[in-house]
Formats: C-alpha cells, structure tokens, sequence
C-alpha cells in the first residue's frame, strides 16, 4: 500500500507539493547603486519566487575568518546582535549560530578560507522585493545607497506551500 502526504496508507501517492529550490544564487554589486542577482532554476520544482532584502549594518572593529565557522572580532560588539542575524565578511553571508561574546561567534556553514581584518555587516530586518514567476533567473536592486551592504535571500512557492529561506546571499554596491 501506498502512504499519502499526510501519512496515511491506502490509495494512490499525491505527488510531490513542495517546492524546490534554485541550486545557485547570487548577488554582485555591479553599477555603484546596483546590485544583479542571479539564480538557476532549471532542476527547480516551483511556481513562483520570493525575495526579500535587509539593508546591512556596518560592524564595528574588523573581524577574521577561518576556514571553518568560527568568526572572531577585534573591536567588535558581537552581544548587540543575536542568533539567527546574518553576518556579511567578503561578500560571504552566513546564519550566526551562536555568539560567545563581544569578540567570538560562530557562524552555521564554514567560511572556505581565511579573511583577516576584514569589515562586515549584520543583517537584522527584511522587507518584501520582489515575487517572481518561474523561468525568471535574474533581478536588478536599484537604485541603492552606493558602498553599502546588502542582503538577499529567495524562497519558492509551489501549490500552497513557501519553502524555507534557505537562499541568502549578500553583496556590497560600489562607490
């Protein structure tokens, strides 16, 4: 016997009502106020496209990453944030998972190499962009403040369901 989405055996299997996600997603700063973002959508299961946007806040001191998830601040103020922010070093957006203090935090998936000194920005609060249809891999943000950070995520909407924000990426416009 067949189990149903609810659980349930007995009767035919409904099909897959989840929608699926882009396997990329980008966001360059391009044009001093702009930023470009850009997906693949092609192994995607959805029928529409959310984004949202939060403009990034500068932190204070610098901060060094290591190839792995630990973040670790100078001069920093790490506490005024909280788990759940999104902290932006390099043009990497990453979840923080957990904060120490001022100066350690540690992020959800590890940094690929080292950054040393760097400035970053923390993400708190977003605001609705754009719904798009499918077969739509590409939005222009503009006009923005230029040499400023910003953050982008995208979730997908299939048949009364969203998926979960798990697209984020982020980006610096140029001056």
């Amino acid at each position: 016997m067949a189990t149903n989405f609810y659980g349930l055996t007995g009767g035919a299997t409904n099909a897959n009502i989840y929608p699926t996600q882009p396997t990329t997603f980008t966001a360059t700063g391009t044009d001093g106020d702009t930023i470009t973002l850009g997906w693949d959508d092609s192994a995607a299961d959805y029928d529409m496209c959310q984004i949202q946007y939060s403009v990034g806040e500068a932190g204070e001191g610098t901060v060094t990453t290591e190839a792995g998830v630990n973040v670790i601040g100078v001069g920093s103020n790490f506490t005024e944030f909280a788990v759940g922010d999104w902290i932006l070093v390099a043009g990497n957006a990453r979840k923080i998972a957990s904060i120490t203090d001022d100066e350690n935090l540690v992020v959800s998936v590890a940094y690929g190499g080292v950054e040393a000194a760097a400035p970053y920005a923390i993400s708190t609060t977003w605001v609705d962009l754009a719904c798009l249809d499918i077969d739509v891999e590409a939005y222009v943000h503009e006009p923005l403040e230029a040499e400023s950070p910003y953050f982008y995520r995208l979730r997908s909407h299939k048949r009364f369901k969203w998926s979960d924000w798990t697209l984020v990426d982020g980006a610096l416009t140029t001056a």
